[in-house]
């Protein structure tokens, strides 16, 4: 299990199982989880932080490259 605080005294706690075989990377000063393609999730990621995690270019972005992979992210400020 992993806790991560935010900026704003936001506590998450993020249970992920081995068995459904989720994998993490590091990005952005976070973390990422992901089912799926890892070299698309992180081209996404590079995308999103180019355009600094802009809402509607996130929404744009995630419909334009419409994939079978999910990602959570979480940085101390996203």
């Amino acid at each position: 299990m992993n806790n991560i605080k935010f900026n704003k005294n936001i506590n998450i706690d993020i249970f992920i199982q081995k068995k459904l075989r989720w994998g993490n990377f590091s990005f952005d000063d976070g973390k990422v989880f992901f089912k799926g393609e890892k070299d698309f999730v992180k081209e996404i990621f590079n995308k999103l932080k180019k355009n600094k995690y802009d809402l509607k270019i996130i929404k744009k972005l995630l419909f334009q490259f419409n994939k079978c992979s999910t990602a959570i992210f979480f940085n101390k400020r996203y």
